[in-house]
């Protein structure tokens, strides 16, 4: 007589009365991120404009909220459930049904928030801004793609990244029984893949960008800061193609300027003018481009809440060059 080969996607229906399932988890961080999200609201509408004066160093009072919120409440204090668990009726426990210590439960939620905490962080200018920007974007979105994964597909324990870190587990609130299944080892290696894919991706847009185009990007990016000290500056270049059956193919270089002020401007239209005039005035602007697009925004982000008013001018080179009145370069006049 033999066995059938034990199929890990079956194991959900076995493991129903200790392991919490998938929606009853998703409806417990929805209540969860609705609860800090209406307390980082509250705290916006009492204190715009000091919580836009912190900029990003604001994300560290939203992100100090949630970690105490989780790490607190997940743990043997809050009886391992925070107010959407309770609800949901689900809580942290290891595997034994033991409520977990408040510093384990602390980096839990540490390796939760993670990437969400780093998501929008500047990344340092100078020489090593672009191995910054790509260590950054590995750990927001190689970290968020293996947590939704294992979110999704790990049936056997329900365990994410978090979960695997802290060796915890998000069970039934009435069941006390031991747990003894461990996590499907292919997991770990669709989740390794994954994140190299995401790496692939990362570095991908690096790899084909030609060194001049890089430079000029970066000189692009001093001059706006220059015009706007203080603020955050984001820069994007590159360029659109289009097909037409009258004109062929028409390729249009670009350039999307990106400011984020924490000082509430007088009048964002002054601001994108000045911007424009760094870009385009110096001998060395940028002339070498079909349209430029500046948007300035001004508002806070505490990471469990944020809002901004956004104002965007978009317009081409010439356009620009006749708003701010700004000669156009013209061949030199021969000599008599």
């Amino acid at each position: 007589m033999t066995s059938n080969p034990e199929n890990p996607c079956d194991d959900e229906d076995k493991l129903a009365p200790r392991i919490a399932t998938f929606w009853r988890r998703i409806g417990a961080a929805v209540v969860d991120a609705s609860l800090l999200g209406a307390i980082g609201a509250c705290l916006g509408f009492l204190w715009f404009d000091q919580l836009a004066a912190l900029g990003r160093t604001g994300r560290f009072i939203g992100g100090a909220i949630a970690l105490v919120y989780f790490g607190t409440l997940n743990s043997r204090i809050g009886q391992g459930q925070t107010l959407g668990k309770r609800l949901l009726k689900i809580r942290v426990t290891d595997a034994k049904a033991a409520l977990v210590s408040l510093p384990r439960s602390a980096f839990r939620a540490t390796i939760l928030l993670l990437p969400v905490a780093l998501n929008g962080m500047p990344v340092p200018a100078g020489e090593h801004e672009q191995l910054w920007g790509i260590v950054l974007s590995i750990l927001i979105f190689g970290v968020s793609v293996a947590t939704v994964y294992l979110y999704c597909c790990n049936r056997r324990t329900r365990q994410s990244i978090h979960d695997l870190a802290g060796g915890t587990f998000v069970r039934n609130a009435e069941s006390t029984s031991e747990i003894h299944e461990e996590i499907w080892k292919p997991h770990f290696a669709i989740t390794g893949g994954l994140c190299l894919a995401v790496l692939g991706g990362v570095l991908m847009p690096h790899t084909s960008e030609q060194p001049e185009f890089m430079q000029q990007l970066v000189e692009a990016r001093r001059l706006v800061q220059s015009a706007v000290p203080g603020a955050e500056v984001s820069m994007q270049r590159g360029t659109t193609k289009a097909s037409t059956a009258a004109t062929g193919q028409t390729s249009t270089s670009w350039i999307l300027v990106g400011v984020s002020m924490w000082v509430k401007p007088e009048n964002f239209e002054r601001v994108a003018d000045q911007i424009a005039m760094a870009m385009f005035e110096p001998p060395s602007g940028i002339r070498d481009v079909g349209q430029v697009s500046i948007v300035v925004s001004y508002g806070y982000d505490i990471m469990i809440s944020h809002a901004r008013a956004t104002k965007a001018f978009v317009h081409s080179l010439g356009e620009w060059l006749k708003r701010l009145r700004i000669d156009e370069p013209t061949s030199a006049a021969p000599q008599v």
